[in-house]
């Protein structure tokens, strides 16, 4: 049976489209279009967001967000509340974690002597939970990473830093929203999600779901793709939305 909502993926911090590889192949048969956001060229929060919103079909969809990916969607959705009929914010923020600003500071002072640095993998391969860092994974990371560019994730970088809060939108955000943590995530812990989650709660009182990934880090969606696709599907395709309060 094919779910109601197109999807359109919104991809995270020097990501394409391989991001949510796994996830469109799963639910290939279950909605009826799925697209992933190209970004290429926009360099601020409003060009990603524009971006996005041009991806909008004319139906209502679901709106589906990793990472920096998931910072750009909760702008769109308080903006698009008609056209975003559901909301997935997966190893995301509203209010920028302390640590993560500290690492986009260190990236733009690194990427803006047009260097890469020493230790690409190595820094890549820390969003992975530790059994994964020698894999294959940090390597189609590291590809994806230079696949984008040098330039477009500095831009990002910066982008990110200009706009470290985005809560404000939470009041405008009509869609019911399901918030997705890695269990084992240093950068945007559970706790944080969890904050994220209560604040969508709080102000309009919207369906939201709350939920943790057990033995996957930030980048969940490579790490246990099944899982998410599965999530992905009750929120997006079964419509299985039955509130859940994440207080």
């Amino acid at each position: 049976m094919t779910g109601r909502y197109p999807i359109v993926y919104v991809p995270g911090w020097g990501s394409d489209a391989d991001l949510f590889a796994e996830c469109t192949d799963a639910l290939a048969d279950r909605a009826p279009r799925q697209e992933v956001v190209d970004l290429a060229g926009a360099d601020t929060l409003d060009e990603m967001a524009a971006r996005v919103s041009e991806a909008l079909p004319s139906q209502p969809c679901a709106l589906v967000g990793c990472s920096m990916g998931g910072w750009i969607s909760q702008v769109v959705a308080s903006r698009h509340a008609a056209a975003v009929a559901r909301l997935v914010l997966a190893s995301t923020w509203s209010v920028q974690p302390p640590r993560f600003r500290e690492v986009l500071r260190a990236s733009v002072d690194q990427l803006s002597t047009g260097s890469w640095g020493d230790d690409l993998r190595g820094q890549l391969a820390a969003y992975f939970r530790a059994d994964r860092r020698d894999g294959p994974l940090p390597d189609r990371l590291v590809a994806m990473v230079q696949r984008v560019g040098l330039r477009q994730t500095l831009l990002q970088a910066r982008a990110m830093l200009a706009t470290p809060d985005v809560s404000g939108t939470h009041a405008h955000i009509a869609a019911p929203t399901l918030v997705v943590a890695g269990a084992l995530d240093a950068s945007f812990d559970p706790a944080g999600q969890r904050r994220l989650a209560t604040s969508l709660l709080a102000q309009n009182r919207m369906t939201v779901g709350f939920e943790v990934i057990a033995d996957a880090a930030h980048n969940l969606w490579w790490e246990q793709p099944e899982r998410f696709a599965d999530a992905l599907r009750r929120w997006c395709v079964e419509e299985v939305v039955a509130g859940v309060d994440p207080v």
